[in-house]
């Protein structure tokens, strides 16, 4: 049985290097990873630049917007009342508003934020408060519109919405049809597996998504119920008070436009000067934020030699003070580009630390100059908890069949693993027939090329494709003996479904509907933590 912690780093080199410590990558962030020092550092910068004045206004929408969508319980209240102390500090996460909350890190995420508040509340002796900043503004439907279960035998089942929006439309926008929401809880009640909670997490997705046809505020309603123990104060940037509150920040844009397309490129550059790939492709005329014009979230460029803002979508010309006026007038038509997001939550909320994968703490990285032509900083960073679910089945085959946690988190093995002994005949088979094929195509190559010695790469392409088709067939084959066992097929889902999903990681493609519906939420607790583990653990968890 796999228990405790696994280590394994992230996989992201610059995201590695950070968390490592190591000193090259340090001219890319204002602070270091868990340093204490720089934490207090920190708190010192956030005092100073944060104003006062900007709590009342912030506490007052985020009343406003989660007596609308959530309703305010007792923990809202005091999560509320505590962010109204001119002492008190945020830790943030955000991911994107999916379908039923969409992959399990979503979860992870939420909960490592919790965590990281209380934590810090201890070691600063000052109020802090957790955040979820739903990405809102995001028009990539495709990331959102997917929830992957694993259904009874072992199967993974994709529930999905059909009805798509108009292209560069923001999720804030995507209303779902009651139909839609109808036929995908139909097919929760028949495809979740049998569990005690499954009825009541039906019920908890149908209040959520009928109660409002908004996408994002059915996630915020339902992840809210999953988190009733681990509360946590939402924000969505396109609540037109919140946006006011962060009209500066688009202001400081839309004013200096090349500052901070220097500062993009610059970021580019450095990160790759360090020889890492950068993690958000840049545009060199993108001024980093968006204009959402007509519904549609376009890009605004600017040509530096001209002196023209462009809507990159329409063509359409538009002047600076058109754009001032328009931030003036409605400041929820403005959106943040990827590498500018955080600095309007920096803008927003008093900031201690930021809560991500990976890829967020590689994309911070190229920010530095960024946040340094808004007058801020990048904020320390730390990795979203990481964690990997077992059931007993699953357990019970992987001692079954010796498979170890390492085993488990390096990639697919299953069908290898399985049929291990069952194959060794049908490997020999394979392995004579494409030698023997290959010998026989080498028998003729020097009467073909003497022939016409141009046939050398038609020769070539053939042995290539001749060996890729040879090992297509022995995959296939492989799977083939595999129906024929049935035990050992259903062991082979089961661990496929829930280790490699789709030939990933768990937490990138499961939900949480499938652990849900069978265990309830009572497994979220082996997440929470006391004290920050190490940065490259994998907390394994065996739900009963």
């Amino acid at each position: 049985m796999i228990k405790g912690y696994t280590e394994k780093s992230t996989g992201n080199p610059l995201a590695d290097a950070y968390f490592r410590g190591e000193s090259r990558v340090q001219e890319l962030y204002h602070y270091k990873a868990v340093d204490t020092t720089d934490l207090f550092t920190r708190v010192k910068d956030v005092d100073t630049y944060y104003p006062s004045e900007q709590r009342v206004a912030l506490v007052k929408a985020l009343r406003s917007y989660a007596a609308r969508v959530t309703g305010i319980n007792s923990s809202t209240a005091s999560l509320l009342d505590k962010l109204e102390n001119r002492q008190a500090l945020t830790v943030v996460t955000g991911q994107q508003a999916g379908i039923f909350t969409g992959p399990l890190y979503t979860l992870y995420k939420a909960i490592t934020t919790v965590a990281y508040a209380a934590y810090y509340e201890k070691l600063l002796d000052r109020p802090v408060v957790p955040v979820f900043w739903v990405a809102a503004e995001d028009h990539d439907f495709q990331e959102v519109a997917e929830a992957f279960f694993i259904k009874e035998n072992g199967e993974l089942f994709r529930s999905h919405l059909r009805e798509q929006p108009f292209m560069r439309t923001p999720i804030g926008f995507h209303k779902i049809a009651k139909e839609e929401i109808n036929r995908i809880l139909s097919e929760l009640s028949v495809h979740l597996p049998e569990g005690m909670y499954r009825e009541q997490l039906v019920e908890e997705i149908a209040t959520s998504y009928t109660t409002t046809d908004n996408m994002v505020d059915g996630f915020i309603s339902l992840l809210s119920k999953w988190l009733n123990d681990y509360p946590i104060l939402f924000v969505n940037p396109m609540d037109p008070e919140l946006r006011q509150l962060m009209s500066e920040s688009f202001r400081l844009v839309i004013e200096h436009p090349e500052d901070y397309q220097l500062a993009a490129a610059h970021g580019d550059q450095a990160v790759r000067d360090l020889r890492f790939v950068p993690q958000v492709e840049i545009s060199p005329a993108h001024t980093l934020i968006y204009l959402i014009d007509h519904g549609k979230r376009s890009a605004i460029d600017y040509d530096r030699e001209l002196g023209i803002y462009t809507l990159r979508d329409s063509k359409r010309k538009i002047s600076q003070q058109e754009l001032l006026d328009r931030l003036e007038e409605r400041p929820q038509d403005f959106s943040a580009g990827v590498l500018y997001r955080p600095v309007t939550q920096d803008f927003l909320l008093p900031v201690l630390t930021y809560v991500g994968g990976a890829a967020e703490v590689a994309y911070h990285g190229m920010m530095k100059g960024i946040f340094s032509a808004s007058g801020r900083k990048t904020p320390p960073l730390q990795l979203r908890g990481r964690a990997f679910l077992l059931t007993g089945q699953v357990n019970r085959a992987l001692e079954r069949f010796a498979i170890k946690a390492d085993d488990v988190l390096e990639g697919n093995f299953v069908y290898d693993r399985l049929l291990e002994n069952e194959t060794k005949e049908l490997d020999q088979w394979m392995d004579t027939l494409k030698s023997t094929m290959l010998d026989d195509l080498s028998k003729y190559k020097g009467k073909l090329l003497d022939l016409d010695p141009q046939l050398q790469r038609a020769l070539s392409k053939t042995e290539f494709t001749l060996t890729k088709n040879i090992d297509r067939l022995s995959s296939r084959a492989r799977k083939s003996l595999l129906r024929k066992n049935q035990e050992v097929a259903i062991s082979a889902q089961v661990l496929e479904s829930w280790i490699h999903p789709k030939g990933k990681e768990q937490e990138r493609v499961l939900s949480p509907l499938s652990p849900i519906a069978k265990y309830g939420t009572q497994w979220f607790k082996d997440l929470w933590f006391e004290t920050p583990t190490a940065w490259d653990q994998i907390k394994c968890i065996t739900l009963e």
